[in-house]
């Protein structure tokens, strides 16, 4: 499941973190499109982090 949102939340960030579109995001937002690499890897790892933790449960539940 991490893996399946990870790649589905790399394909919306995709553009931003290759820097496509770089001009249109600054202009809609004001914003430079630096951190959304930084934010892609957060939320990937959170999302890797939580179902390990979730995994150790249920096998130390299982035992």
């Amino acid at each position: 499941m991490p893996a399946l949102a990870a790649g589905l939340l790399l394909l919306v960030y995709l553009p931003g973190v290759l820097g496509l579109g770089d001009g249109t995001y600054t202009a809609a937002t004001g914003l430079t499109p630096r951190p959304l690499l930084i934010r892609w890897l957060a939320v990937s790892g959170t999302l890797f982090a939580t179902s390990a933790a979730l995994y150790a449960l249920r096998r130390r539940r299982h035992r």
